[in-house]
């Protein structure tokens, strides 16, 4: 199985020729895998929501004042974001005044430099958090996230029933290997995401919208999203790609350690970005 980090080496690499005429296909199809894998939109979720990219494109003729690795990355997502609504580079380079440094009107050269400048620069970012995590998951990752979200003592006290079905899943993600079953821990964190769903209905007095289905658990935590984040759109892509995830491995009996591994590390992420969405948290 191709780990993400190959793939993701492997696709940046079809951006390598881009020409007038066909960016708009390849960033798009490229944003969409990105914001797929639950890993990497985490990491785009962030950048949205710390950098307020509208502070950093000037109205008055001059390139955007990203000075930061992190303000230049946003830009470059920024860039690829404008793909979603139907805008090629070079019409957003020149919206946002990012222009060749030397005299030219080719379209062309608006994408080179936007592409040298930002674009690229946000891949390099993709591409080094990706480093940082590591090409797999690991159980000393996934038991970063039980110390750091199960032994939260308001964790513990908002979320009891929650708390109590990660722990489980943490220790079925402890037995060897060789145990088989591992597509059983997709089904339970599916589960501890209904429970989630439903502690939350108590206390937050959620009420979900008519259309939903009772125990609709993705379509609930869209709501809150959409209801009370200012970065709903963002959250609403992270829970449609880890709830696709989970789901994907629910019934897999050929699921290995690794995914096992991997579905919990991102139910924990979900979660936990969820939570802070609440007076609880």
């Amino acid at each position: 199985m191709k780990s993400i980090i190959a793939e993701f080496r492997e696709r940046r690499a079809h951006l390598s020729t881009l020409r007038y005429g066909d960016d708009k296909g390849r960033l798009l199809d490229l944003l969409k895998w990105l914001e797929a894998q639950p890993e990497v939109n985490a990491m785009l979720v962030e950048l949205r929501k710390s950098t307020d990219v509208n502070k950093l494109v000037s109205p008055h003729g001059f390139r955007p004042k990203a000075s930061t690795r992190a303000e230049i990355a946003a830009i470059g997502l920024y860039m690829m974001d404008r793909t979603k609504d139907g805008l090629g580079l070079y019409t957003t380079a020149s919206k946002i005044h990012v222009s060749p440094k030397h005299r030219s009107g080719k379209a062309q050269d608006y994408i080179d430099e936007a592409m040298t400048c930002y674009v690229n620069p946000l891949l390099d970012h993709v591409e080094a958090g990706l480093n940082d995590l590591g090409e797999s998951v690991t159980i000393e990752t996934a038991a970063n996230l039980r110390f750091s979200l199960l032994d939260d003592p308001a964790f513990q006290s908002a979320f009891p029933d929650t708390n109590q079905a990660l722990k489980q899943i943490a220790k079925d993600c402890g037995q060897p290997q060789d145990r088989g079953s591992w597509f059983q821990v997709a089904a339970s964190c599916r589960e501890a995401l209904g429970v989630f769903v439903r502690e939350l209905q108590g206390q937050q007095r959620l009420t979900p919208a008519p259309e939903l289905k009772q125990g609709d658990t993705k379509g609930i935590l869209k709501q809150l999203a959409k209801e009370r984040s200012d970065t709903s759109d963002a959250l609403i892509k992270l829970i449609q790609a880890v709830w696709d995830y989970v789901q994907s491995n629910v019934h897999r009996q050929a699921a290995t350690k690794q995914e096992a591994l991997r579905v919990y590390l991102w139910t924990g992420l979900l979660i936990s970005e969820v939570r802070l969405l609440t007076k609880s948290a």
